[in-house]
């Protein structure tokens, strides 16, 4: 085999295959959705983030690969994987993925709409010896249908059980989020089914290893400034139904009317069913002033707003994680979040929580972390476990039954589920 030839072999297969032809198994990366569209919501940031550490560090034995679905078949994701490596742009071609018994098939992306499409193509990878596992987020579209567009929910439920039906197993960003598909899984499955394993791991939170986009407005240095003059408190995602907004504007605007000096600052692109809330956003007698809405913002500028905060405020309904919250922390960025079982796996004692959904609810519980916050006796995030995408990535690994390069390096918090 020429030279040539080799490297086009591991330009493709991300490793040197043996001159007989056999390669070694592959951990492939499915990234269907995110190889056409970034959304730079918190799901992007985790397909970045994971991506890019487990090609530069695959498992022991195996090679590691992104792929995508064409509407039949496979195929490598070489532009975006040159792009997450090297952090360049590349027209290669993009051959058809040929499976080998060993490999393992990893869903990174979430593909709800594109996995019933791609159940015939996964039953004949699982025949031929390929395992597939699936990444699960929440399962929050099944259990509150009503923060979603009516569609979504069937999408949803028609996803989850074309899963089921192909799964060798789930990894979940939570052990919240396995407990819950545990218990759905098994009020799914008849008694004679085989149980796929449901393991966990944590998520990792350095925005700089995740592809950040960069670019700061031309307001930037004002903005920043008016954020270190009064207390500012930070709300961080999409605007939509579960995520608090509605609460939160109206304990403010309470506060407000108080005489309170603080800002409200919401970073995050408008989503759906909030129409009137958006409304109200942009028309507000205090926007720009103790309000501010702040849409397409890059991770440069993210990285700076949380630095300039003196508080995230997370006032989520539900959540499969909550990544707002370890990046804040890895800024040494104080807490408030309501009272979750997730909020309280991901941030412990490490965060001020609150309960109810009215605006006095939140309002008082402001007040009372405010009162803390000036005797410096407010819970502190500095000592909070946080996770770096490379330990996350080695995390997700061990998740999958493989082995990680020294293993002994893995000392985190935030451990796999079943593996410790």
């Amino acid at each position: 085999m020429d030279s040539s030839t080799q490297n086009l072999l591991k330009l493709v297969t991300g490793s040197q295959w043996p001159v007989h032809w056999q390669r070694q198994p592959t951990l492939f990366l499915d990234v269907s959705v995110f190889v056409h569209t970034d959304a730079k919501t918190g799901i992007q940031r985790v397909i970045r983030g994971l991506a890019r550490n487990l090609l530069r560090e695959p498992p022991v034995g195996m090679s590691v690969c992104l792929i995508w679905f064409d509407g039949q078949v496979y195929r490598h994701a070489l532009r975006l994987q040159t792009r997450l490596i090297h952090g360049i742009n590349s027209h290669a071609d993009e051959p058809i993925v040929e499976f080998c018994p060993g490999d393992i098939y990893f869903a990174l992306d979430l593909n709800v709409v594109l996995q019933p499409r791609m159940e015939l193509l996964q039953q004949r990878m699982r025949e031929q010896g390929v395992a597939i596992w699936f990444l699960v987020h929440d399962l929050l579209p099944l259990r509150h249908p009503k923060w979603w567009v009516s569609t979504v929910s069937r999408e949803f439920k028609a996803w989850i059980s074309s899963a089921a039906r192909m799964a060798s197993g789930y990894v979940c960003v939570s052990k919240t989020t396995a407990d819950d598909l545990t218990l759905y899984l098994k009020q799914e499955r008849t008694p004679d089914e085989q149980a796929a394993p449901v393991r966990s791991f944590h998520i990792g939170a350095d925005i700089d290893d995740s592809e950040p986009s960069r670019g700061l407005p031309d307001d930037a240095v004002q903005l920043l400034a008016h954020l270190a003059e009064r207390p500012s408190f930070l709300m961080v995602g999409t605007i939509e139904p579960r995520k608090g907004h509605t609460q939160a504007l109206a304990a403010f605007e309470q506060l407000w009317s108080q005489g309170h000096e603080i800002n409200l600052i919401v970073v995050g692109k408008k989503g759906w069913l909030m129409n009137d809330l958006f409304e109200r956003f942009l028309h507000h007698p205090r926007l720009g002033r103790q309000f501010h809405l702040l849409q397409d913002v890059s991770d440069e500028y993210l990285n700076q707003i949380y630095a300039g905060s003196a508080c995230l405020l997370a006032p989520s309904e539900g959540e499969g994680f909550g990544l707002p919250l370890v990046e804040a922390a890895l800024k040494h960025i104080p807490i408030i979040a309501r009272d979750l079982p997730i909020f309280r796996e991901v941030a412990g004692d490490h965060a001020y929580y609150f309960s109810g959904l009215g605006a006095d609810d939140l309002a008082k519980a402001i007040l009372s972390w405010l009162e803390l916050f000036a005797r410096g006796q407010h819970p502190a995030t500095d000592s909070m476990p946080c996770l770096t995408w490379r330990q996350s990535a080695r995390l997700l690994t061990r998740a999958l039954g493989l082995e990680v390069e020294d293993a002994g390096a893995v000392n985190v918090e935030g451990k796999v589920s079943g593996f410790n």
